[in-house]
């Protein structure tokens, strides 16, 4: 991981000045001569974490001065209302800007304590731009136009590095991966190349972690915000972060976030590249454009549509028409039946979407729904390159029109896409996660569209959609017309202890997956609410059953077990018979002849109402076998069981109302 120690500068060009941070001063000085060759740069400061350095400038410096502001005989254009003051010179405010610099590293010293920025003694330093960049002449254009990156196709080398960041926030490292997934390979100093482009306005180069006052700190990435200080923990300071020591990267101070680290340390000393999606589209040419997104959209296989799934289908074509009014929402809650065929629905809102040469984001909380809905959305849209980007996923970056990915993958998008369909946004890990509410916000364009999907909305949800804040379409009704398995409510216990410790499985469990097997002939999901009981239920339930049927057709995962996507796959083509697994499964995953069987469905912490109708909408998802069986078995009837029931229930007597059941 390389760190990100930038310069706090200012500089005199011709009739105006700037200031902004660089991590190599020569670079900037090479582009800054071509604009003014008698230009001068005054460093404020050595080398600081991009954290501090990036506070620095957006604290002591207005957007304007960032940007460039122009200088009246010498000095700073005089506001209209204060002409009867004297601008100071250039040469006053490189003073002013320097010793306020001091106090702030000094407020902030009281925070992380003494001598906890490197020395500002000789500093501010000046220098010409011709002095600070030796080299031939010409040095700075070669530098504007290719942006030390080999040329790719017809792109120049700066369109390279835009097409790859384009509608992303990435490490430099995830950069580097960006551009070899695209065929590209950098040709010189990567973050020299993106330091030109932000000096031309091309990019954001942000701190990872920064500061937002001496003493608060924010994730760039995530949005996370906590207080830190020095110093042992102490119980009920509200402080979330701790500095201890200095950074082993950058050898400044040691802060990261703890909220995204799965994904890539944020530390202060590490730099994000940011480039929104429609700013990028702006910077390559029209052709190249139109070579990345296709304007013809056609839907392949897809079986037709209910009337139930055709009304909602139409309705959300219309909702994501470009051209909205303002006053109009630009989100929508799609509340549709367990098994109602959400994705066929969708999918004409997505092509049109594309057809326009937009760009689409079909995002879901895990990577197992990712590998499940991948390959049918390709069958759908054979003509669209479509990429899936999970954890352990080959192609993360490479740029395509259509991208299925998890939340957590969102992180790394940056206001990219058109339309953004989450599904199942009422589930773990989404559900109740504002990092991964904020990345999916973060990844919609300025006036896109966003569709949340699900069976079991939310109470926020639902009252948005009460107060007219976002959109409601409905779906009471399965695609083939049959009502949702209501669940049988089972009161015993389903395993049995002995005096000795030992442990059996009930004759009514064992009973019904005998009949379920051998009469039926079905396959079966068995739901344990924690891995700790799928370890140890899972040998006993196979012993149990291993009287009609092989023991090898009974397996047990969970989200820890290193072989999970393949028992899923056997599971799914037939292989073994019975899956015992935790909420992990309760999603994303269809089996033609499934019937469902919930073990300790009383136990409440994991199982509220929205995963026991997931789980039990598991079952009868076919047209083939549309009338599975679904049982909650516990030792008690709880309030998220019966209303689970009662649930289920009422959407099938709403679906039967308004004539979308079968003989209804």
């Amino acid at each position: 991981m390389k760190d990100l120690l930038v310069h706090l500068y200012m500089t005199k060009l011709g009739a105006s000045y700037r200031a902004f941070i660089t991590h190599n001063p020569g670079v900037d000085a090479r582009l800054l001569a071509g604009q003014a060759p008698d230009g001068i740069i005054d460093l404020l400061t050595p080398g600081l974490p991009v954290g501090v350095g990036s506070y620095l400038l957006n604290t002591l410096f207005t957007q304007e001065e960032i940007c460039g502001r122009p200088l009246v005989d010498g000095s700073p254009a005089r506001p209209v209302l204060g002409w009867f003051r004297r601008a100071p010179a250039y040469d006053d405010l490189v003073k002013v800007k320097a010793l306020k610099t001091v106090k702030l590293l000094a407020d902030m010293e009281t925070v992380f304590g003494s001598g906890a920025f490197p020395d500002m003694t000789g500093y501010p330093a000046r220098s010409r731009c011709r002095d600070l960049a030796p080299g031939c002449p010409g040095q700075h254009a070669r530098l504007e136009q290719h942006g030390h990156v080999e040329q790719h196709g017809h792109m120049t080398g700066r369109e390279v590095i835009v097409n790859a960041l384009g509608g992303r926030i990435l490490f430099l490292e995830e950069l580097a991966q960006a551009l070899r997934e695209n065929g590209a390979e950098a040709g010189g100093d990567l973050a020299d190349s993106l330091q030109v482009l932000a000096l031309q306005g091309r990019l954001e180069i942000l701190p990872s972690l920064g500061f937002k006052a001496p003493g608060e700190i924010t994730c760039f990435r995530c949005g996370h915000t906590a207080k830190v200080r020095a110093g042992p923990v102490r119980p009920g300071t509200g402080h979330d972060q701790v500095y201890h020591d200095r950074c082993a990267v950058c050898g400044c101070l040691s802060v990261y976030c703890e909220q995204c680290s799965t994904m890539g340390e944020s530390r202060l000393c590490r730099g994000l590249y940011a480039l929104r999606g429609d700013q990028a589209a702006a910077g390559c040419s029209a052709s190249r454009a139109e070579k990345i997104f296709c304007a013809g959209v056609k839907l392949r296989g897809v079986p037709p549509l209910t009337p139930a799934q055709a009304r909602a289908s139409e309705e959300l074509a219309g909702f994501c028409r470009p051209g909205h009014r303002d006053d109009t929402p630009t989100e929508c809650l799609l509340w549709a039946v367990t098994g109602a065929g959400k994705t066929q629905v969708v999918l004409q809102a997505a092509a049109s979407v594309l057809a326009a040469g937009g760009q689409v984001l079909y995002a879901v909380p895990r990577r197992d729904v990712v590998r499940e809905i991948a390959p049918r959305l390709r069958d759908a849209l054979p003509d669209i390159d479509i990429t899936a980007n999970y954890g352990g996923s080959t192609e993360k970056f490479r740029r395509s029109p259509f991208v299925i990915a998890t939340t957590h993958q969102v992180l790394r998008y940056y206001m990219q896409f058109d339309l953004v369909i989450l599904d199942e946004a009422d589930a773990y890990p989404y559900k109740g996660s504002e990092l991964l509410r904020r990345a999916v916000r973060r990844a919609v364009k300025p006036g896109g569209y966003t569709v949340y999907m699900t069976a079991t909305p939310g109470s926020e949800l639902l009252s948005r959609a009460r107060r007219k804040q976002i959109r409601l379409i409905t779906i009471p009704a399965r695609y083939h017309g049959h009502p949702v398995p209501e669940p049988l409510i089972k009161v015993a216990s389903p395993f049995i202890r002995d005096k000795q410790g030992g442990c059996t499985v009930s004759s009514f469990i064992a009973d019904l997956l005998g009949r379920w097997l051998c009469q039926q002939g079905a396959q079966v999901f068995v739901f344990l609410p924690t891995i700790g009981m799928v370890e140890e239920y899972g040998p006993i339930l196979r012993q149990a059953v291993n009287g009609f049927a092989a023991a090898e057709l009974l397996q047990f995962s969970h989200s820890r077990d290193p072989l999970r996507d393949r028992k899923a796959d056997a599971f799914k083509s037939g292989l073994s018979r019975i899956f015992v697994t935790t909420t992990i499964m309760e999603r994303g995953i269809t089996v033609k002849n499934a019937n469902v069987l919930v073990l300790e469905a009383d136990f409440t912490a994991v199982f509220d109402e929205g995963s026991l109708i997931q789980m039990a909408g598991r079952a009868g998802r076919s047209a083939e076998f549309p009338a599975g069986e679904v049982v909650f078995a516990a030792r008690r009837v709880t309030g998220p069981m019966r209303d689970a029931v009662n649930s289920i229930r009422c959407l099938n007597r709403i679906a039967a109302r308004e004539g979308y059941l079968s003989g209804e």
